[in-house]
């Protein structure tokens, strides 16, 4: 009976992803629940002489039998020690992205990213949001940068315009995690599949064209008056 109850659990949660996930792709929602990328760490060229002064500080007590040298020391390794540990704990995030499936080079357009944070602690991050191809066909966006505290969520809305045309048919969404104090951030990518078609530029309507020619020449382009004087 357990087992029996455990699978219609089972088959019930699986048709509520679906079913959200099938949502979500009607409203051009596409949300990744809680992952973990695929991360890059980075550490900043301050943590190596905040090291050798807190080595320095241990040598000079050891040598001179001083308390104060002990308490630098300390107090210098803490630093860098939480700055790590904050960025080591995982961190878990949802990411939505909305755009339109098509937009025209030269006219702007709306991207809207939403972050929630799904972990306990506050967050100090930087989103940015680009598209995967082989020329940027949009530059790209800094969704957010600051603190999002444990189960917040955050919203950015940022006016783009199209430099090419072009497709491309996967979203990344990059956050980068800033530990305290700056000496080490960690970068997690994540890719989401949606595309994006860049149309060419408008251009103007052959009529519009030949009066624009007429009014700087004098001479009349259009079909009927070139076939008229032909004819002539």
């Amino acid at each position: 009976a357990r087992s029996l109850l455990r699978c219609r659990y089972r088959c019930a949660r699986a048709a509520t992803v679906t079913a959200s996930g099938r949502w979500h792709a009607e409203s051009r929602w596409h949300d990744a629940s809680r992952w973990h990328a695929a991360s890059r760490w980075h550490v900043a060229p301050s943590v190596w002489p905040t090291l050798v002064g807190a080595g320095a500080a241990f040598g000079l007590a050891a040598h001179e039998r001083l308390v104060w040298p002990q308490i630098l020391g300390c107090v210098l390794l803490a630093l860098v020690v939480t700055s790590l540990l904050v960025v080591a704990i995982p961190a878990r995030f949802e990411i939505g992205v909305e755009v339109p499936a098509r937009v025209r080079v030269g006219e702007p357009f709306d991207t809207t990213v939403r972050l929630t944070n799904r972990g306990g602690h506050r967050r100090d991050v930087v989103v940015r949001q680009r598209w995967r191809s082989p020329r940027p066909l949009v530059c790209e966006m800094v969704a957010f940068a600051g603190v999002v505290n444990g189960h917040a969520q955050t919203a950015a809305t940022a006016l783009r315009t199209p430099i090419a045309r072009g497709a491309a048919e996967t979203c990344e969404v990059e956050i980068e995690v800033n530990g305290p104090f700056g000496f080490f951030s960690r970068t997690m990518t994540h890719a989401i599949r949606r595309g994006l078609v860049s149309l060419p530029r408008a251009t103007a309507p052959l009529e519009f064209i030949a009066g624009q020619a007429f009014l700087l020449t004098g001479q009349d382009f259009r079909a009927g008056a070139v076939a008229g004087s032909t004819t002539d």
